[in-house]
């Protein structure tokens, strides 16, 4: 086979490869429930919309979300104008709104891994590997602002990078614009900043004497020129005072106040503000496969144990292992050292994890490499090994859908071992499987029903009967729906949620329990379980 025909192969493959990553989010999308803040988030978009289009300024003044940069909401406004589906079709399309973005995040990721790995064979497992992460993938769905910040900070590093190997300028504007949407997604993708001028400043200086000023100065001032009056452009409540008001915007990201006060881990409540330092290593630890855990180690070890000075003299793509191991350690160091405010696992760091698989890609090479100097067994054995892997996680991923964010490894012996210690369902994305319960069990008239959080109110909209549904107080109610953050863990005092009721309905994946239906109205049924 010819190069030009292995390259038309190659292109071929990962096309291939990432339209069934499109194809897979289309026939899943609807299967998802509707997560603890997408319906503000949405509703916030609907009415940037709105002052936008009469120039008011009511979005200033919606809750906390003001100090979100609206981009997203607003893209999410425009699609389902556009498409105009069903009431409860409008959740599931921005699940896949969320799910495309996360895809082109994907295709970054390649890009930057190909670069990295010189190897489109090793990008593409690499790839892979990302979009067989559990949590990652139902983030990638339900989670409408953590998910599109991690894409974008792979697209703006993969610019970067280009940049840095290529030094062709039209990428530095493109930066720039990639900078401003990070930002309006989340007043801490401001950190592509500094790590963007350090980037810059480390090739500067490894530059002849007489060039490193220009060639610093020059990208830096193009790229501030371009992401800081985008920045502003896009985000309506910055207008009146930009500096003031995205400095209060960032004050309000380093010690968020609106989320829940508490967080289970490790078997006891713990206070969000005072989180033990080891808060996010040990979530990353066991919601991680522990496979990329082990190879991402093996690659931390052996790229940042060279001298990287000849690699920064030659230009070296090794040199960029250096900005990878910034990206997953300057924002967790930052996070503990900071004592920010963190709940709901590791979520609002989960944009660190791209360079996690980056490094474990990089550590697979490695081994690759090593057992091949052991012969054609060795080196099969080991991608046996990694095939094995990557179809054990697929199959992890399968069994628990649509729960995938519920995905805990061997650490804590699966979801079993994590009931009572870690949350659980905190998005609530589990109601809709009581709701439908209810309403196939009840087929007419209405159904007083007592929900434990905002989720089983959200929830309905996915339901055509949800008319049926008429919610009250635990003490008028027929049934109750819960998936509660602490009682369900037990962590209330009470070892199951009103266990003085009989359960007729419960949720469970890989031995953890997160949602039951209790039957309020005095009388035991026979309880149902369903996988």
């Amino acid at each position: 086979m010819t190069d030009s025909s292995k390259d038309i192969a190659s292109k071929a493959v990962v096309s291939g490869f990432f339209l069934i990553l499109v194809l897979l989010g289309v026939a899943v999308h609807g299967d998802f429930g509707i997560s603890y803040d997408e319906p503000d988030y949405y509703r916030y978009g609907d009415m940037v919309t709105a002052d936008l289009a009469s120039g008011t300024h009511h979005a200033e003044e919606f809750s906390n979300l003001r100090y979100y940069g609206p981009v997203l909401p607003v893209l999410h406004s425009w699609v389902r104008d556009l498409i105009d589906p069903a009431p409860q079709a409008a959740y599931p399309l921005a699940h896949l709104v969320n799910y495309l973005i996360f895809v082109a995040g994907a295709v970054a990721f390649y890009a930057l891994a190909r670069r990295q790995l010189n190897s489109w064979k090793w990008a593409l497992g690499a790839t892979c590997a990302l979009a067989l992460s559990p949590r990652v993938f139902s983030h990638a769905f339900v989670n409408p602002k953590d998910a599109p910040f991690l894409a974008l900070f792979v697209i703006n590093v993969w610019l970067l990078v280009t940049y840095l190997q290529t030094r062709k300028p039209a990428l530095i504007p493109l930066l720039g614009v990639a900078t401003a949407l990070i930002v309006d997604v989340r007043a801490p993708g401001l950190v592509v900043a500094p790590m963007v001028a350090a980037a810059l400043a480390a090739d500067a200086w490894f530059a002849p004497r007489g060039r490193r000023l220009r060639q610093f100065a020059a990208p830096v001032a193009a790229y501030t020129a371009v992401a800081a009056p985008l920045t502003v452009a896009m985000w309506p409540f910055l207008w009146p005072d930009p500096l003031g008001r995205f400095t209060e915007a960032l004050a309000l990201m380093a010690s968020f106040v609106g989320g829940p006060t508490t967080t289970a881990y490790m078997g006891r409540l713990v206070s969000v503000s005072e989180l033990p330092w080891h808060y996010l290593p040990v979530w990353i630890g066991i919601t991680t496969p522990p496979a990329y855990l082990a190879l991402a180690a093996v690659g931390i070890a052996s790229k940042l144990s060279h001298n990287p000075v000849p690699a920064f003299r030659n230009r070296s793509a090794e040199r960029h292992w250096y900005l990878y191991a910034a990206w997953l350690l300057g924002p967790l160091g930052f996070a503990v050292v900071s004592g920010a405010n963190l709940y709901d696992e590791w979520r609002q760091l989960l944009f660190v994890y791209p360079a996690l698989i980056l490094f474990a890609a990089g550590g697979a090479q490695l081994l690759y490499r090593q057992a091949s100097r052991h012969g054609p067994a060795a080196r099969m054995a080991l991608s046996g090994t990694l095939a094995i892997i990557g179809l054990t996680v697929a199959a992890t991923m399968a069994a628990l859908h649509p729960y995938q964010a519920l995905y805990f490894n061997t650490l804590t012996r699966g979801g079993d071992g994590a009931e009572g210690s870690y949350e659980l369902d905190y998005w609530g994305i589990s109601y809709p499987a009581g709701l439908r319960f209810l309403l196939t069990e009840i087929p007419e008239g209405p159904i007083r029903v007592h929900v434990c959080s905002h989720p089983g109110l959200s929830n309905s909209y996915l339901l055509e009967e949800r008319t049926r549904l008429e919610y009250t107080d635990a003490a008028e109610a027929e049934f109750s729906v819960c998936a509660p953050r602490d009682e369900l863990l037990g962590l209330s005092g009470d070892p199951e949620y009103l266990s003085q009721r009989p359960t007729v309905f419960s949720l469970t994946r890989d031995g953890a329990t997160f949602l039951r239906v209790k039957d309020l109205r005095g009388y035991s049924s026979p309880p149902a379980e369903r996988r």
